[in-house]
């Protein structure tokens, strides 16, 4: 996806509402679950209104095991595209970004667990793309390239061709 394609998903998803400045809190339904932010508190998982947590993603990738993403059994997700501190207590979630401006994706709609993990499709690159990462003990980017499978290809198409309001 080109970069104004990127731009303009997340220009039309701040007119629709969907993102905010940070930090941001997110009310936790009754009975509604929550999982994400680091596998390290998989035993604590899932996160209820009676949970209190604090996973500070900004400085620490608990094993490279973290994502600024978290997803509800009623359909829910919250994402960020920067580190964040992730704090879930008084029935709340509330992230705050590494850089304090980048913002949080809220998506709401969906019904299940499976409808919540797939909201941030959009935002996120598909494996066919390239991608960069900078190699250990250096700082200079490299550019590699991973073959995508023919689900992956279909996924990515339909992601592209979706309407930003989806």
């Amino acid at each position: 996806m080109k970069p104004t394609c990127i731009a303009a998903l997340l220009a039309a998803a701040i007119v629709a509402g969907g993102l905010s400045a940070n930090p941001t809190t997110v009310r936790i339904a009754p009975g509604e679950n929550w999982w994400g932010a680091a596998n390290y508190f998989g035993t604590s998982m899932p996160f209820t209104a009676d949970s209190t947590q604090k996973i500070d993603l900004r400085k620490d990738n608990y094993h490279n095991q973290c994502a600024s993403f978290l997803v509800s059994d009623k359909g829910r997700s919250i994402w960020c595209a920067r580190q964040c501190l992730v704090e879930i207590g008084g029935g709340e979630i509330r992230l705050t970004p590494d850089d304090g401006k980048s913002p949080v994706v809220v998506a709401e709609g969906g019904a299940t667990l499976r409808d919540a993990s797939r909201r941030p499709a959009p935002f996120l690159p598909c494996s066919s793309s390239p991608l960069r990462s900078t190699t250990p003990g250096s700082s200079s980017p490299t550019t590699r390239t991973r073959k995508a499978s023919s689900n992956t290809r279909d996924r990515c198409s339909r992601t592209a061709a979706r309407p930003a309001s989806s």
